[in-house]
């Protein structure tokens, strides 16, 4: 009886002491996890250089192309030389956002929202193209120019039908005025 309480005793002793050890280690290990995955958790795929480029390969695949590493965009140059800058991707949000320099008139605002659309649905994938179509299509934007000067800067925000898409954010478009054309600027994220 002695001999089973000696190992008994024993057991507790050193088996604490080891379970101690282990806890210890697994907590370390856990935190460590933890740190690393703050660090370089990322909800999307963070390469925008692949959806970038494919996209405006599949809209022409002998489209010349600069890539810019440092802002992650695609800037390209169309035969009636309006310029585009895009870029898709991201971590948190996966943005689409493009800004277009364009000979159109500042003054023409159809002919720019016309343009926007077809940005939208040419280099936007599924319900931003369709949903900035549609409102531009159906009048569905506002004016918003509170804190700018429209003779130079002119700014919509889309008026939201279906506020059940609450993580894909449609952000305002705008139209800046640029000499004897505009630049146009129109995105989107999911959150």
């Amino acid at each position: 009886m002695k001999i089973f309480l000696l190992y008994v005793l024993l057991f507790v002793v050193f088996g604490c002491k080891e379970t101690t050890s282990t806890k210890n280690t697994i907590e370390n290990n856990l935190y460590k996890s933890d740190t690393t995955l703050i660090n370089n958790d990322c909800v999307f795929d963070t390469s925008t250089y692949t959806p970038t480029i494919g996209t405006i390969k599949n809209y022409n695949q002998f489209q010349k192309i600069k890539w810019n590493s440092t802002a992650q965009t695609a800037t390209t140059i169309f035969e009636n030389g309006d310029t585009l800058v895009l870029h898709i991707g991201g971590c948190i949000h996966y943005s689409y956002s493009a800004t277009l320099y364009t000979s159109i008139n500042f003054s023409n605002q159809n002919e720019l929202l016309v343009k926007t659309s077809w940005i939208a649905t040419t280099f936007f994938k599924p319900n931003f193209n369709t949903r900035f179509e549609y409102a531009i299509k159906n009048g569905l934007f506002k004016q918003e120019n509170e804190y700018a000067d429209t003779s130079s800067v002119i700014q919509y925000s889309i008026i939201e039908k279906d506020t059940l898409i609450s993580n894909e954010i449609l952000n305002n478009i705008i139209f800046t005025k640029q000499n004897k054309g505009t630049k146009i600027e129109v995105s989107g994220y999911i959150n």
